[in-house]
């Protein structure tokens, strides 16, 4: 899934691997994919299956703040459950400060980590103070 440098919309829209006779790659059983696509894989399934059982993150509405030094911050919620997302872009783990996000934060005790894959954040977090996010993921939090 990544663009090979060339406008050619046939080279783009190469067929998705497997599913077809003499395939040497196949996508829907895993046959001959690298450890880092079968990640990758994996982070999609549970991303996907966690935002389709999220009401707030299809339904709800949203908050975005502007990118700061390379984190973009944004929320999804609803009058039942509130949830913070956190992209790190930067190439190091890079901290945040809290207090730019206390129109959200405001009634809030903690972020309870939502797990997606094995560079997720896993212990819970005070909803103040700063806030360090590990380079090249992103992080969703339940805001409680």
């Amino acid at each position: 899934m990544s663009n090979p440098g060339t406008d050619d919309h046939g080279i783009i829209r190469t067929d998705f691997p497997g599913g077809w006779q003499g395939d040497k790659v196949n996508g829907f059983s895993n046959k001959g994919l690298s450890e880092a696509q079968k990640a990758a894989k994996r982070f999609m399934r549970t991303l996907l299956n966690w935002r389709k059982n999220t009401p707030a993150v299809h339904q709800g509405k949203l908050r975005h703040y502007g990118p700061e030094n390379g984190v973009y911050v944004y929320f999804r919620y609803d009058d039942n459950e509130q949830y913070m997302i956190v992209i790190n872009k930067n190439t190091q783990d890079t901290a945040i400060s809290l207090e730019r996000f206390d129109e959200m934060l405001s009634n809030a005790n903690s972020l309870m980590p939502i797990a997606l894959d094995a560079n997720s954040l896993t212990k819970s977090q005070k909803a103040n103070g700063d806030l360090v996010i590990p380079k090249k993921s992103a992080q969703v939090f339940a805001v409680k």
